[in-house]
C-alpha cells in the first residue's frame, strides 16, 4: 500500500479548503476566515457548507409569506 505522509504540523484535520484561514481572537476562541467571500464564521469548514443552511432558511421565508386571502 502507499505510505501516508503527515505534513508534520501535527493535526489530524485536513487542510482547510481553498481560500479559509484558521483565526485566534484575543480571548483565545478559533475562528475561520473566508478570503474568498471575505467573510468569519465560527463554525469550521470542515463541518459542511453553510451556504446550503442559508438557502433552506430563504426557502422557508418564502413559503411563510402571507397571502391576502389568508385572513
Amino acid at each position: 500500500g502507499a505510505a501516508t505522509r503527515s505534513g508534520g504540523l501535527g493535526t489530524a484535520r485536513s487542510p482547510l479548503p481553498e481560500g479559509w484561514e484558521q483565526a485566534v481572537t484575543p480571548e483565545g476562541e478559533v475562528y475561520y476566515i473566508n478570503h474568498i467571500t471575505k467573510t468569519t464564521s465560527w463554525l469550521d469548514p470542515h463541518l459542511g457548507n453553510s451556504n446550503e443552511r442559508e438557502r433552506h432558511r430563504e426557502s422557508e421565508q418564502e413559503s411563510e409569506r402571507p397571502t391576502p386571502w389568508s385572513q
